[in-house]
């Protein structure tokens, strides 16, 4: 239910958006860049008034600004948003792309979100087996 919300609500949020925007040229050639769109998407869908929402947007963005980081260290965060904001008011995506745009986002989010997940729960048999301690006094280590 919350992906369906998530992905409703970023759609109208985005189209508005891209609706409103005008028509001007970047001042640099840029190329699309998801990661950078997909920080855009969550920052758009960040404005819900539901609280649990705007929550999880917040991971959205953290996930996102971490794989940003990741492939581009250092990079100047808001003239690489300005420039990708530049792209999409120069060619806005119709309401089919953005739609597909913002599903691959919030796809590629749950999606690592849930591997998280599977790491952090205990195996099928109950809880983790503990490693045996050894028995009796420490040795102390050997003189050098």
């Amino acid at each position: 239910m919350f992906r369906r919300t998530m992905v409703l609500g970023c759609v109208a949020a985005f189209g508005l958006w891209t609706a409103a925007v005008g028509q001007t040229a970047p001042t640099q050639a840029v190329k699309p860049n998801s990661d950078l769109r997909c920080l855009i998407i969550a920052n758009a869908l960040g404005q819900s008034k539901d609280q649990r929402q705007r929550q999880e947007v917040r991971l959205m963005m953290i996930f996102y600004l971490g794989r940003i980081d990741a492939r581009t260290p250092n990079l100047p965060l808001a003239p690489a948003l300005q420039a990708q904001d530049a792209l999409i008011r120069v060619a806005p995506p119709t309401a089919q792309q953005a739609q597909a745009q913002v599903r691959a986002c919030v796809a590629t989010y749950e999606g690592r979100m849930k591997a998280l997940g599977a790491l952090m729960r205990p195996p099928a048999g109950g809880a983790a087996p503990q490693p045996a301690m050894p028995k009796g006094p420490a040795q102390p280590p050997a003189p050098l």
